[in-house]
């Protein structure tokens, strides 16, 4: 199975000398096992362009997030807050993109503020979910920062 670990960060270039080469060490024993498909860490968000050209207009903004008015069906389908069920579900989201939200609420024990982004990514292959978090935890750890996992669809 191929999963996506997504790097969340609050601020840029932040990784220390002794945080890259852990990275770098995770990323060779990850090589060895056959289990690293890809990995990479991103440039800052404000050297980001946004592009949505759903319409056939393409609209091509600067900058990781787009601004303007929520389109009718923005979020249309999605459950309110009060139907998820899960750890984050008193947390609010604010922001016009997920790549750039203020996040402020209760994520487990955790009181979640700021400012986050993607900052780098994994693709890795391992035999199930469980082999995939094992090696979450491992990341976060070394690279010092929340890594969120998803599995690729079929």
């Amino acid at each position: 199975m191929q999963f996506l670990f997504s790097v969340i960060d609050d601020r840029t270039s932040s990784g220390t000398p002794q945080e890259m080469a852990a990275i770098r060490e995770l990323n060779l024993r990850m090589r060895a096992a056959g289990q690293r498909v890809f990995a990479g860490g991103l440039a800052a968000p404000e050297t980001a362009t946004t592009i949505d050209n759903r319409e056939g207009r393409a609209v091509v903004t600067p900058g990781a997030t787009v601004s303007g008015p929520r389109p009718p069906d923005a979020g249309a389908g999605l459950p309110s807050p009060a139907q998820i069920d899960g750890t984050a579900a008193d947390a609010e989201v604010t922001g016009t993109a997920a790549g750039d939200a203020e996040v402020t609420g209760m994520a487990g024990d955790a009181e979640v503020t700021g400012t986050a982004y993607l900052s780098g990514l994994w693709i890795i292959e391992v035999s199930d979910e469980a082999a995939a978090l094992a090696l979450a935890r491992e990341a976060s750890l070394v690279c010092n920062r929340r890594v969120e996992v998803r599995a690729f669809l079929a």
